[in-house]
């Protein structure tokens, strides 16, 4: 074949690249017949191309071969195919034979079978040449690539004498295929250069070249596009990743994708509507996290709670290809009054395996969109992924087999809402210095998460709001020390790869986040955290930081009523369980693809708070109740992949709501006297059968249980109707039949379980037992170095320093500089262990969870004697307890008052108790004054003792303006609503605390009648200005139909008591 090297200025030639009957005109044209003769491998390029070789960290020194190998194939070479094929292995696996489009000569880096001195590069740049600035060009050529191993990566790469560089990036196979990238020369630019980079390499596979051409486009200019409805072609854009939604809110959406075609544009419409499209244009990220074939469309502006269209369209308005339409549902505002919203969520889709991910995305859609993908927009606010989306995650490869593609019939539909792995940081591990390429691809791919988290460590982790749903995505890597990089390390590489300055600073921007939280009122809190703070089946993979997370979130939802659940991945298999103080749900939802852990492993554990542990692929929902007519709720539902078909009904599910569980546990048999301390049994009994889940017991030598002696927990497996767990390599429910009603304490204490009971009994770790803790056997298992796992570590005794291993290393070092926790209730030291002694007096009492996860009241104390402890004291007799009648977080009313705690307490039981808040009406407060909440109403009816008085106190997020009242709102002679103010009312910072005496001045009725209702309101001098607090759930009117059903419920269901008492 004769050389067709030649720089060509021929106005008017037409050719064909790629652009059916486009004008071009060829400027450059080389085949590398010339420079690939015969056998030989030549490192001569052809007249005016030049090669380039060099070491990938930028020194300066020759490109060398390592010992052992040749520099026969070191940077670019020039061969014929035949020559090459010759010279390496042609076996199918490796493909070589597959480039028939490479004829005689061709331009190849091989990389395969070669190792320099060290990661090197190499580039083949082609003559520059004379360039128009605001010409279009193309540059066409066939390609033969293989893409290596991290961190191998390779671009065609067109510089500029004035102007940014154009790239496109290869990150898997294109095998055997003509390909091109088109360019407009940039504002003053005269000269372009192209170059194709193969870049850090280390014996990977290869890339081979033929037939370049680069094209002027002389086509006169298409017109603009036509906004009235979608171009009508069938061609479509190549996307190595399709339209994917992340950043979702109530006015806006964005939209990303992965392709080599120039200036992609989303185009945007409500469903339903028969005006224009909006067109907005696709960008590349700005900054450290720019990529030339990434591209982001941020659509703006949208209405909320509403249903759009959207198009992925390239190419001109003469040539157009069109992907779609697709659509998405933008997120509500509390105007919009969405009662409830459901997210799916999985972990660890990372392999590809058997497209595993893929049947669950198909079993998702025929279960939640009813097999529609399109129905899913409105069918599922978002979809949720914990961490290890890919194998590695610097292989672009990895990212479209593994996750986009698999998912792609819902992304297009579903936002994402992503949390980082320890496998996003393979190949771009977390190094010292190196913060901007740490998961570099990962923030690539979700550039557009919100930017919420940390200017230091960006999209690390963010916060996003659904009405009253706070989300919270977290990245734990650079907080372990073990997980970060792109292999397990061992125990002393682990604590080198530990920052404890970022682990300070995410600990920091979460904890003001909770405070936020609790001024604002959120309902619910949903942490995504990949490490686990604990799983049952591989205690290494535990991050101590996630505990420090996880207690604030504990906290939050103890002190408040609020639901709060956190989704972890990392260790292979299904696992759900529950807080003991709280309604938190732990959610293991791997996996989506990875390989399931082992029925039996060394560090399997039974642990407290895990109630059901599933070797399983599969998929969960989490349903958000925003009923503002109804308690919180939150229901989970979890279905299992069997073989390649998702379930068609739930395998697991538990629904939590926060509203008062009324049952009364008795004690059939309170003073048991002196016991035999092997052989004591405590017993409960409830009138009725309500549905119980578990029970919690305690025992203290106070009958008050107070500080003055520890007090011990016995909750969790044992005390719980069900605990499925793994034991003698099968899955087992250890609750079965059990009798939860019943707690065998001698027994317990007599025979307790081995914690690791897949390890020799005569090991360290064979010898640690169970025992009861005071707060919970569960904080041990978080908190305690001696019951850490690590495999690498607790090499001596107990003042070993690598005790606990890597988990215990990765914490931060506290004021008495010791490494800790400051949410650790052992504040480092060994926990309080229940043990009887001789001549002693213990007290206990119970309580009852139902099904929803609301706790019962505590029973009245029983008591146990061992031995012959002292007299019980019978005198003083001790006051008795007040009751909690109401404890409730009343929503904000809008307006930007915020939400209100209320708790109200008496040392009297009422059977009817309600509680509610509205909207202030219109001129009810006097002339200067302003509210500062809503209407507060509660009502207490049936009670037991007529006269009886009730103890109320309001807690506000902030402390209310100075100068603020409590103002009883009444109703005067003339039926007119009034307020005045309750000069007795204590008002200490951001709490307000009165009383209120049935048949007082403050009882509406006014009545002496074994009842209370009460409506109440805080107001400021109307010239202190209140800062507006964002309302999270629905206001309601005063003259809302709802608000006025409220107020007809109080008041009608007080005067029907009223006709059940005068018939009595």
């Amino acid at each position: 074949m004769q050389n067709k090297w030649r720089l060509l200025w021929l106005a008017g030639t037409w050719a064909v690249c790629g652009l059916a009957q486009a004008q071009t005109t060829v400027l450059q044209e080389q085949n590398f017949d010339t420079a690939g003769t015969g056998s030989t491998i030549s490192a001569v390029p052809p007249a005016g191309w030049t090669v380039k070789t060099f070491y990938s960290d930028g020194s300066v020194d020759e490109v060398k071969p390592a010992a052992g190998f040749n520099a026969t194939w070191l940077g670019w070479r020039f061969v014929t195919s035949d020559t090459w094929k010759a010279s390496k292995s042609t076996a199918a696996s490796t493909k070589r034979g597959d480039f028939s489009k490479g004829t005689g000569g061709i331009a190849i880096i091989e990389s395969d079978g070669l190792r320099a001195e060290k990661v090197y590069s190499t580039s083949l740049l082609a003559p520059s040449l004379a360039v128009t600035a605001a010409k279009r060009y193309v540059v066409s050529f066939d390609t033969h690539y293989r893409q290596g191993q991290s961190p191998q990566t390779a671009d065609v790469t067109i510089t500029f004498d004035k102007g940014d560089a154009v790239a496109r990036s290869y990150t898997a196979d294109t095998l055997n295929q003509g390909a091109s990238v088109e360019f407009t020369a940039p504002a003053g630019a005269t000269t372009a250069q192209v170059s194709w980079n193969y870049r850090s390499t280390a014996n990977n596979w290869y890339w081979a070249l033929d037939n370049v051409k680069l094209h002027r486009d002389d086509t006169p200019p298409a017109g603009p596009f036509d906004p009235a409805a979608l171009p009508n072609t069938a061609a479509k854009p190549v996307m190595a990743v399709g339209p994917t939604l992340q950043n979702p809110g109530t006015d806006r959406m964005s939209v990303m994708l992965e392709t080599a075609e120039s200036a992609p544009t989303v185009w945007v419409r409500k469903v339903g509507s028969t005006g224009p499209f909006t067109i907005v244009n696709a960008v590349n990220a700005a900054g450290d996290f720019k990529d030339a074939n990434i591209f982001f469309a941020d659509l703006t502006g949208l209405a909320s709670n509403t249903l759009y269209e959207y198009a992925v369209v390239t190419g001109t308005s003469a040539t157009p290809k069109l992907a779609g339409p697709y659509r998405f549902k933008t997120w509500p505002r509390a105007s919009d009054k969405v009662t409830s919203a459901k997210f799916a969520t999985v972990s660890d889709t990372q392999d590809g395996l058997d497209n595993r991910f893929k049947n669950i995305v198909n079993g998702l859609i025929a279960n939640d969109c009813g097999g529609q993908p399109e129905q899913c927009a409105e069918a599922l606010a978002g979809f949720v992924v914990p961490g290890d989306l890919v194998a590695s995650g610097n292989s672009r490869s990895n990212w479209a087999a593994h996750f986009f593609t698999p998912l792609s019939a819902l992304s297009a539909y579903v936002p994402l809402l992503p949390a980082a792995g320890n496998h996003e940081y393979f190949g771009e591990q977390a190094s010292a210095g190196a913060e901007k390429s740490w998961m570099k691809t990962y923030r690539k791919y979700f550039n557009r998460l919100p930017s919420n988290g940390s200017e230091q460590y960006p999209l690390h982790w963010y916060s996003i709001d659904y009405l009253g749903l706070r989300i919270v995505a977290s990245d734990f890597n650079p907080a372990s020390a073990m997980h970060n990089t792109g292999g397990w390390t061992n125990y002393d590489n682990g604590r080198g790869l530990f920052r404890a300055d970022y682990m300070k600073a995410h600990l920091d921007w979460f904890t003001g986040l909770m405070k936020s939280t609790r001024e604002e009122a959120k309902p619910y809190v949903l942490l995504l955290n990949h490490h686990p703070c604990l799983s049952e089946k591989w205690r290494q993979g535990e991050v101590i930081a996630a505990c420090d997370f996880i207690s604030q979130l504990e906290d939050y939802g103890r002190g408040t009523g609020a639901i709060t659940a956190n989704v972890n991945g990392h260790v292979h298999f299904y696992e759900r369980g529950n807080s003991m103080n709280s309604r938190h749900l732990w959610l293991n939802v791997a996996s989506g693809s990875g390989g399931l852990e082992s029925a039996k492993q060394e560090d399997d554990t039974d642990l407290d708070v895990i109630a059901n542990a599933k070797l399983a692929f599969g998929y969960g929902t989490l349903q958000f109740s925003f009923d503002s007519g109804a308690a919180p709720s939150l229901e989970w539902k979890r279905y299992d992949l069997s073989g390649t078909a998702i379930s068609a009904s739930a395998n697991d599910a538990i629904r939590v709501t926060s509203e008062r569980f009324a049952a009364s546990p008795q004690l059939p048999e309170a003073k048991l006297g002196k016991v035999d301390p092997a052989t004591v049994q405590l017993r409960y009994a409830l009138s009725g059968a309500p549905a119980i889940y578990e029970a919690q017991w305690q025992l203290s030598k106070s009958r008050k249980f107070d500080t003055g002696a520890p007090v011990y927990d016995v909750w969790g497996n044992g005390t719980r109707r069900e605990n499925w767990t793994y034991l003698n390599n099968a899955r087992v429910n250890t609750q079965k039949d059990a009798d939860i009603s019943t707690l065998a304490l001698g027994q317990l204490l007599a025979h307790p379980k081995r914690v690791y009971p897949n390890v020799g009994a005569t090991t360290k770790r064979g010898k640690l037992n169970h025992a009861i803790i005071a707060g919970g056997n569960s904080l041990r298992d978080r908190w305690s170095c001696a019951y850490k796992w690590d495999e690498d570590g607790d090499t001596g005794g107990t003042d070993d320093p690598r005790q606990g291993g890597r988990q215990c290393f990765a914490r931060l070092t506290q004021a008495n500089g010791e490494k800790g926790s400051e949410f650790d209730p052992f504040d480092g030291k060994a926990p309080e262990v229940l043990s009887f002694g001789s001549d002693e007096r213990w007290y206990w009492r119970v309580r009852v969870r139902d099904e929803h996860l609301n706790w019962s009241d505590w029973s009245t104390a029983g008591s146990f004697e061992l031995g012959n402890p002292v007299p019980e004291p019978t005198d003083p007799v001790d006051p008795p307890e007040p009751q909690v009648l109401i404890d409730a977080q009343l929503p904000s009313p809008g307006a930007g008052l915020p939400g209100i705690g209320l708790n109200v307490q008496s040392l009297t039981s009422c059977k009817q108790v309600t509680s509610s808040g509205g909207a202030v009406p219109a001129g009810l407060l006097p002339e200067g004054q302003k509210a500062v909440s809503g209407l507060i109403a509660f009502s207490l009816l049936d009670c037991a003792t007529p006269g009886f008085e009730a103890s109320i106190v309001l807690t506000l997020p902030a402390p209310p303006p100075t100068g603020s009242k409590l103002m009883k709102v009444s109703t005067d002679a003339n039926g007119k609503k009034i307020a005045t103010e309750i000069t007795h009312a204590i008002l200490t910072g951001n709490t307000v605390s009165y009383r209120v005496t049935d048949g007082g001045a403050l009882d509406e009725d006014g009545l002496v009648n074994a009842a209370i209702i009460d409506p109440v309101l805080i107001a400021s001098p109307a010239a202190i200005v209140t800062p507006p607090i964002t309302p999270t759930v629905q206001p309601v009117p005063v003259d809302h139909p709802l608000m006025l059903a409220l107020v007809a419920l109080l008041v009608g269901g007080w005067g029907a008591w009223r006709q059940r008492r005068a018939r009595a």
